[in-house]
């Protein structure tokens, strides 16, 4: 099983388009995967850190709501 952080859109819950680089200098990207729910819930923490201290730093806006973000099995 693997896991797949998702956000909350307008019309519902979807793959938040989360991504790594693949093949030579990034040319080429695909969806980020992780093979347990406490990596992908790890990541997501981090996540929300980064964002609190680009705030902080005046280089983003506002945090990102944690309400809007969840860990989802990726199916497929």
């Amino acid at each position: 099983m693997k896991y797949k952080i998702e956000a909350r859109y307008v019309f519902g819950w979807d793959d938040a388009g989360w991504a790594e680089s693949v093949g030579s200098a990034g040319s080429r990207w695909k969806p980020l995967r992780f093979r347990t729910r406490a990596a992908a819930e790890a990541a997501l923490r981090e996540y929300f850190e980064a964002v609190k201290k680009a705030v902080a730093l005046g280089a983003m806006d506002r945090e990102e709501r944690a309400a809007d973000f969840r860990v989802a099995e990726a199916r497929g």
